[in-house]
């Protein structure tokens, strides 16, 4: 199954410098973060419903990892921002 989401564009900084693809994000209440612990990743609010969506079908994120890190530009904005685009995965849960 594939989802599209529109990623959070908060700027997380010096965090991602040093991540590769593949690297496992260890989830935190406020988002995802890093094996330092600082956070990098924040879902939108629109992608937040679709994974609430896939819950009430009885999926559930197990685990996220980081596929790309691409340079993304706001259009307000001047500056390029890293932004990772995870890889997640999602498990069907037995009725209960």
């Amino acid at each position: 199954m594939v989802l599209r989401f529109k990623p959070s564009l908060k700027i997380f900084g010096q965090q991602l410098s040093y991540m590769l693809s593949g690297d496992l994000l260890i989830k935190k209440e406020e988002g995802y973060a890093n094996s330092k612990d600082d956070l990098v990743l924040n879902f939108s609010k629109q992608f937040m419903n679709e994974i609430e969506a896939m819950k009430q079908s009885n999926f559930e994120l197990k685990t996220a990892k980081v596929n790309f890190i691409v340079y993304w530009l706001k259009e307000e904005a001047q500056q390029e921002v890293k932004v990772i685009l995870p890889e997640l995965y999602f498990e069907k849960q037995q009725n209960r």
